[in-house]
């Protein structure tokens, strides 16, 4: 019996209750108990954290709520001023009755459970279980994912999304001959993280769109080299990989709501210079950057983490200078000299604290993706999942130019990079053990 509960808890429907359960248990206490009671210096009422943008959320939704029990669902929006948590909640707040942040709990923890779901899946690809399962950990017990499933957030919903496509992706590159049902679970899984994404940040389709290209470029040239010498890809391999990709890019056209039009606004004031060198559409993929990013900048100057406002892209040439400075704030940030210094928003320096001591956990464990490769090569899986968390993480850390946002934005390819660091510190443990029990007979 002892041994069929610890089996069952490394199964993807043990990972899926586990960290629903705890993460709506954590996320509840938070928000009924430590906040209001041990924390009250902290709490913004109804269980949210001051300093947040989940009490402005909170606020609009409990309106809109009271419009759509007054007036009906006709004033409903998806997007109230251009942000879905807000008419996401208010739909619950009215189909339950109960205008209070809690009632969300259940599709946060779900939300969350998910991600850590496809983590597992995916890990279990380059792993065994047990590693895969370890590999997943971090994800779910680091202290800063709490503010993600406990508050009325909008990464609980993307990195969600972002999880269903790389396990996609990362199953397209694992199996060379699905079968049909499991093709359309697939093209479905992928459907659904784009929706996801869309849902909450439509411009994040773009940069996943920018990676899945290249993961699908990666596949293809591999299944292609690999033929005389590997298995063969079967017809429906190949259909799920352009159903899949020709969903992504049909996400890309749906209408954005307000935040497509802040965009457009952004980009108007941004002085670009054309690059000749490059095609027309690159160069115009990489202004959006710039103008993303003078945007942001300009919309936050007063934010507490801050760093590198004063550049700002005006070229091609800009951007990919600035290319290895974001890959180091992307993996490495916050730095060490941010760890203890004063914060503005309430709370700040314990979070700040908070967010140094999993910095240096992850100091540690990334590392060890250098060791996977050098374990395992080239392996195709392992390098699907790289690009997959690598380029978003690149594009977010080129546009956002304060830690604190980019921390939370980031979370979910940062700890895919953290758990294939274990894995990878994982296999040359195991390496390292098989080759001393070998010497020491």
């Amino acid at each position: 019996m002892r041994n069929f509960r610890f089996g069952a808890l490394f199964s993807a429907r043990g990972v899926f209750a586990l960290v629903f359960f705890y993460s709506l248990s954590v996320g509840l206490l938070i928000q009924l108990v430590i906040l209001p009671f041990w924390m009250p210096a902290l709490d913004a009422g109804h269980g949210l954290l001051k300093g947040g943008d989940w009490i402005w959320f909170h606020r609009e939704a409990v309106q809109l709520a009271e419009r759509i029990r007054q007036e009906g669902w006709a004033v409903w929006q998806l997007r109230p001023h251009g942000n879905a948590p807000i008419g996401i909640a208010a739909a619950a707040y009215a189909l339950i009755g109960m205008s209070e942040p809690w009632v969300l709990m259940p599709l946060n923890a779900g939300l969350f459970a998910i991600c850590a779901t496809c983590f597992y899946l995916m890990f279990t690809l380059v792993a065994p279980r047990q590693l895969a399962f370890a590999a997943t950990v971090p994800y779910v017990f680091f202290p800063s994912a709490v503010m993600i499933f406990g508050q009325i957030h909008k990464d609980v919903w993307s990195i969600a999304g972002f999880s269903l496509i790389a396990l996609v992706w990362a199953r397209f590159a694992a199996h060379t001959a699905p079968g049909w049902k499991d093709v359309a679970l697939q093209v479905m899984l992928a459907l659904s993280g784009e929706l996801l994404i869309w849902l909450v940040r439509p411009y994040l389709v773009e940069v996943v769109l920018a990676a899945s290209v290249l993961t699908v470029s990666v596949i293809a040239v591999r299944a292609v080299f690999t033929r005389g010498v590997g298995p063969r890809h079967s017809l429906q391999w190949w259909i799920g990989i352009a159903a899949s990709i020709t969903l992504l890019v049909t996400c890309v056209w749906l209408p954005t709501g307000n935040q497509g039009t802040k965009i457009s606004e952004r980009r108007a004031n941004l002085v670009w210079s054309r690059t000749d060198l490059i095609p027309a559409s690159a160069d115009i993929a990489l202004s959006k950057l710039g103008g993303s990013r003078r945007g942001f900048t300009e919309g936050y100057p007063n934010a507490g983490s801050n760093i590198d406002t004063e550049v700002q892209f005006h070229s091609a040439a800009d951007v990919v200078k600035y290319i290895p400075r974001a890959l180091a704030i992307g993996l490495f940030s916050p730095f060490p000299n941010m760890w203890s210094e004063t914060g503005v928003s309430p709370g700040a320096e314990r979070m700040r604290l908070l967010a140094g001591i999993e910095t240096v956990f992850a100091y540690l464990a990334l590392p060890g993706v250098l060791l996977l490769f050098i374990r395992r090569g080239p392996h195709g899986t392992t390098t699907v999942l790289l690009i997959q968390a690598v380029v978003p993480l690149i594009v977010l850390a080129l546009i956002v130019s304060n830690v604190g946002t980019l921390y939370r934005m980031r979370y979910g390819y940062w700890q895919m990079l953290i758990g294939l660091g274990m894995i990878g510190w994982g296999m040359w443990r195991r390496k390292w053990d098989t080759k001393y029990r070998r010497n020491s007979r």
